[in-house]
């Protein structure tokens, strides 16, 4: 692995910003900025709190960060605290949240055995486990709703469930048009004060005849009810729904991208299309064109949110104020992963982080961009390509912001935030295509790393 430290200016914008911090909140609250609380200079044992991961990038708006630090600053030397075994590989990215209210984490994950698993966080021990109809390639949401907590999933046979958190029962169940590869995401999105959750689907099934458009359902999260479905021009296939209030107005939006390259901002309240645009830059475009998640973030510090798409095209598309085309910021390789986002040197601005896919010369890598002008901070090279979203927080209690992604060589890899350092690495026994989670799932007040591997193991990291 080769690290290189660049310092090309990709793309400036058109004048000088200054961003700010990014937004923290739960599944169905509203997020908020609070610069104190996020990224601490100095761990105390008096500032600590524990966080739930309970979606696909931890929140709304795809951070990919925590603000979960341990007390005091740690040893930098991964060790495993626990691990659980499935019978086939783990694609899906696991939820931490108290899913029985009883005061301790649970770690809730699907596998490509076809079943859905809620283990203790303390030591692993299985605490349910729910047998879906076909492989699970979806990362669950855990959202609080009017009968208590439920865990939402796909299946790449097509259904989606709804699960009672604290004992794996079926709620409802729903067949959509097509496999079911993405993850969901719930909020309130149309302001009637009742949680929504949403899914999208590819409109190709295994063995039944394909179809051409992928879909966005819109459900009650409670009872399953479809309040509307969006159709968009191919399958919707890794991209996780981003939420939020992109243009003020006091209405949610739901932001979501398309195989073929069509990124879409749809209304909550009715499902119709407030805008769209096609980031294919070939022509004809390549198919598939966008693997990634959007991230929403305030770019430029106005208070108005802004959208930043990776694509299969080598570059990242910035949508300001929502909804003009800003900026293409090239890069040496694919982006299928989520820009997770942060300020990772605490000078105030948010870098965006990326894993990359194939490109001409390289395997594939991770780069840390400045959101604010698209400038290159560093670049790590790996052998294989990267389909694991990163994670961002001060693991180890030092002050100083971490990075974590996984790799197709088999490898999770920590490095510092500011300079792009490898700190440590941690190697499994098969491909990492899983996105890493970091919180405390054991109530030792030490956020631990989860990750999912091909070798058929979740495993429980901790420091020190």
């Amino acid at each position: 692995m080769k690290i290189l430290f660049v310092s090309i200016l990709i793309f400036v914008l058109a004048a000088a910003v200054v961003s700010k911090p990014f937004f923290t909140g739960t599944a169905t609250e509203p997020f908020s900025e609070n610069v104190s609380s996020q990224q601490p200079a100095e761990a105390s044992t008096s500032d600590y709190r524990a966080e739930e991961w309970p979606m696909a990038f931890h929140d709304l708006r795809h951070t990919g960060y925590t603000s979960a630090f341990p007390p005091s600053p740690l040893e930098n030397a991964v060790k495993l605290k626990w691990s659980f075994t499935t019978g086939s590989w783990i694609y899906s990215s696991p939820a931490i949240v108290d899913i029985d209210n009883d005061g301790s984490m649970e770690v809730v994950f699907g596998s490509s055995d076809e079943n859905l698993y809620a283990l203790s966080g303390e030591n692993g021990d299985l605490e349910w486990v729910f047998s879906a109809d076909n492989v699970i390639w979806s990362s669950p949401a855990v959202v609080e709703t009017e009968n208590g907590k439920r865990v939402f999933f796909g299946s790449r046979g097509g259904k989606f469930f709804a699960l009672n958190a604290d004992n794996g029962d079926l709620a409802w169940s729903a067949t959509l048009e097509g496999e079911v590869v993405s993850s969901p995401a719930a909020a309130d999105i149309d302001n009637d004060g009742v949680v929504e959750v949403l899914i999208g689907s590819e409109g190709i099934r295994w063995g039944a005849q394909p179809v051409e458009n992928g879909k966005l359902y819109a459900f009650t999260a409670d009872n399953g009810g479809i309040e509307w479905i969006y159709t968009a021009d191919s399958p919707i296939h890794h991209s996780v729904p981003a939420i939020a209030d992109l243009d003020t107005d006091g209405g949610m939006e739901v932001i979501v991208s398309s195989w073929a390259g069509t990124i879409y901002d749809i209304l909550g309240e009715n499902g119709q299309l407030s805008w769209s645009n096609d980031v294919a830059l070939d022509s004809p475009a390549k198919y598939p064109t966008s693997y990634s998640s959007a991230s929403i973030l305030d770019v430029d510090g106005n208070g108005v949110l802004d959208v930043m798409l990776g694509t299969d095209e080598n570059s990242i598309f910035l949508y300001m104020n929502s909804n003009a085309l800003r900026d293409v910021i090239p890069l040496p390789n694919q982006v299928r992963t989520v820009p997770s986002f942060a300020d990772l040197d605490n000078d105030g601005n948010l870098e965006l982080v990326v894993g990359l896919h194939e490109g001409e010369n390289s395997g594939g890598g991770i780069v840390s961009i400045a959101a604010e002008n698209g400038q290159i901070n560093w670049i790590n090279e790996f052998d294989g390509p990267s389909s694991s979203t990163p994670a961002i927080a001060d693991i180890d209690g030092d002050g100083a912001i971490e990075v974590m992604i996984g790799n197709d060589d088999g490898n999770l890899y920590c490095f510092n935030g500011k300079t792009g350092e490898l700190e440590w690495k941690y190697s499994t026994g098969g491909v990492i295509r899983s996105s890493p989670v970091i919180a405390d799932v054991d109530n030792d007040r030490v956020p631990e790393i989860l990750i999912g591997s091909y070798d058929n193991s979740l495993y429980v990291l901790s420091l020190g």
